[in-house]
């Protein structure tokens, strides 16, 4: 039985990406289509839609960082609030990714304590549910 090529080892795998075989594989059935396994923490395939462009990453063109950024610590808290009765460490990943982006767009040094002391708290959170210790 021949070898599958994944144009990775191949000498022509500068030419190559993950939907068309390299010029020496296009040919041959030595090549075979990478698998694309979901995200559905970092790039949620439903949250994509026909563009280039997240969901939220347009809402924060239209609604402005801060208003993301609630939306963020929201999002972040309801992950954490149900992790145990539904998604388990999924639900927990998507709450530390929330806290992340939230993080990113509006920093954790901003100026209203009470959300910062949300955020601190979440992050005690999603770190518990991790099963880390700090």
């Amino acid at each position: 039985m021949a070898e599958i090529k994944d144009c990775v080892r191949c000498k022509y795998s500068s030419l190559a990406n993950e939907e068309e075989p390299c010029r020496t594989c296009r040919d041959g059935e030595n090549w075979k289509p990478k698998e694309h396994k979901p995200d559905n923490i970092n790039h949620p395939a439903h949250y994509e839609g026909n563009t280039s462009l997240e969901c939220i990453d347009v809402m924060e063109i239209a609604f402005g960082a801060e208003a993301v950024g609630n939306f963020c610590l929201c999002n972040a808290f309801k992950y954490l609030w149900r992790y145990k009765h539904k998604g388990g460490a999924e639900d927990v990943q998507k709450a530390e990714w929330y806290l992340d982006h939230y993080s990113d767009i509006v920093g954790e040094y901003s100026n209203t304590v009470s959300i910062n002391g949300a955020y601190n708290k979440m992050r005690e959170l999603v770190h518990v549910a991790l099963g880390e210790t700090k």
